[in-house]
């Protein structure tokens, strides 16, 4: 063999089993990773504690889209899996609990204090040694303050806000779990209210916690908006619990899908701590279910009272129309009352006269002018007798033009006086019409008098000014007038009778 060749042998790869390689790499990571680190990373996978007691669960990371940031989630970026042994899970998990209101889940974004450990065995993994809660609050108050600043730049923080209530408002659409004890109390308070009867409500149902809460609300809205137009508010109702189950009210695709709704948002989520992202989004916010119950009720019981005072001004008004038109009446029958009596008088006056002018006929009065016109004729024919000749025949002419003019006048005076005896006749005939019609509507008028009604022995009561109708807007011992034909009576109502 050539040295060359021998120099190539050694440097061929030695061989080593899976084992020592491993090993080797555990030997590795002990010698140079043998202190504690902080990690941050979000839970993932979390089972609780297994049989033994041990918690296992993932610890990863997430890129976000740099392009929608109100989008959650992201891209895994690194995964590792954790350990909490069962000699030190207590502490950490009590710890964890009453410092953040909630308890270890997936999604919680955690700085954990751990141990780098690997096993040929295992893999790597690591080795939890304690959880600091407060990294988790700042955590959480940082999203829920990005979520507010992102609403707010998209315009979104007064939007449903500005959506006017309905009026009245009777149909409720109700986004809760049909088991929620929030649910129970919010219609429970409903039905036993007076106003019950008079509000339709309809539930749609969703989930209020857990990992599946936000995408199932939204849903749920989605369901209410293809009928909206059958609703005139939607109501998100969810009892009291833990934060962590209300951390759903900060999520930022429930909170603009209630900012950007069509209709009116209500939240009752029943929490004392600060209001949720959901809350400050929503038309109004209530702590409970029941106080969103009980607002429903005020709302429908102020427009009540609205139309209820609106009917009574309705009343006032038309009981003062009918008294001022009654008035008006009575003025107006007396005023025909008088132009009737002296209507009357002068068609009598006229047909006087009419009776008058047509006691002397027509032919009378021609024949009395024929007489006087024949008369004069004979004085001037005998005067004609005196003329000289030569005048006589101008004469002739002239009297014979004057007999011929005269006839015409006599007939067109004959023929006037016809027709104005026949004119005076069917005037006579419209006169005598129009009469009767005046003394029918005299009649009318005499019956629609109230005074005729209170001549008849019935009286008008009054009790404070209004006009009664019904003996239910009576008590015993109010004080009543009534108004008879003479005079009135004031008298004390002693016993009230059933119609």
């Amino acid at each position: 063999m050539s040295s060359l060749e021998m120099q190539a042998s050694e440097l061929v790869a030695k061989r080593y089993t899976l084992t020592e390689l491993l090993g080797s790499l555990q030997r590795c990571i002990d010698h140079y990773y043998n202190r504690l680190y902080y990690v941050t990373g979000e839970v993932s996978g979390y089972r609780g504690r297994s049989q033994r007691g041990h918690c296992y669960f993932n610890l990863i990371d997430k890129v976000s889209d740099p392009l929608h940031p109100e989008v959650g989630g992201g891209e895994l970026s690194a995964q590792i899996s954790a350990v909490i042994w069962a000699s030190r899970y207590n502490q950490i998990a009590q710890h964890f609990q009453q410092v953040t209101g909630q308890p270890l889940t997936d999604g919680i974004k955690i700085l954990a204090l751990v141990e780098l450990k690997y096993d040929p065995r295992y893999g790597l993994q690591l080795d939890i040694q304690d959880i600091d809660p407060s990294y988790t609050l700042g955590e959480v108050a940082r999203q829920r303050r990005e979520t507010l600043q992102l609403l707010e730049r998209m315009g979104l923080m007064e939007r449903n806000k500005q959506h006017p209530m309905p009026r009245p408002l009777r149909r409720i659409a109700i986004i809760s779990s049909p088991t929620a004890a929030g649910y129970q109390d919010f219609t429970r308070h409903l039905e036993e209210s007076a106003v019950a009867p008079f509000i339709e409500k309809a539930l749609f149902r969703a989930t209020m916690q857990g990992k599946s809460a936000p995408q199932s609300i939204v849903a749920a809205l989605e369901r209410v908006r293809q009928h909206e137009t059958l609703f005139d508010l939607v109501v998100i109702i969810r009892g009291g619990g833990a934060t962590a189950d209300l951390g759903t009210f900060d999520d930022f695709g429930v909170a603009r899908a209630v900012a950007e709704f069509s209709l009116p948002v209500w939240s009752g989520i029943g929490h004392d701590r600060d209001e949720s992202v959901v809350d400050l989004v929503s038309h109004r916010a209530f702590k409970t279910p029941t106080a969103v119950a009980t607002a429903v009720i005020d709302a429908w019981c102020a427009e009540y009272t609205l139309l209820e005072e609106a009917h009574q001004r309705l009343e006032r008004s038309w009981l003062e129309a009918r008294q001022t038109a009654q008035t008006g009446l009575e003025r107006l029958a007396q005023l025909l009352r008088q132009t009737t009596l002296e209507q009357l008088h002068r068609e009598e006056r006229q047909m006087i006269l009419l009776r008058e002018q047509l006691s002397v006929s027509p032919r009378t009065l021609l024949h009395n002018q024929h007489t006087l016109l024949e008369s004069q004729r004979e004085r001037l024919a005998g005067a004609a007798r005196y003329l000289p000749k030569s005048y006589r025949h101008e004469w002739d002419t002239l009297l014979s033009l004057f007999r011929h003019r005269y006839a015409s006048y006599l007939t067109a005076q004959l023929n006037e006086w016809q027709a104005r005896q026949q004119s005076l006749q069917e005037q006579r005939k419209i006169t005598t019409t129009q009469r009767t019609q005046i003394e029918h509507l005299a009649q009318i008028i005499r019956a629609m008098d109230p005074q005729t009604v209170l001549q008849r022995g019935y009286a008008i009561v009054h009790h404070k000014g209004e006009l009664v109708k019904s003996p239910s807007q009576l008590r015993e011992g109010d004080d009543i007038e009534l108004r008879l034909a003479e005079g009135t009576l004031s008298a004390t109502l002693s016993q009230l009778k059933e119609p």
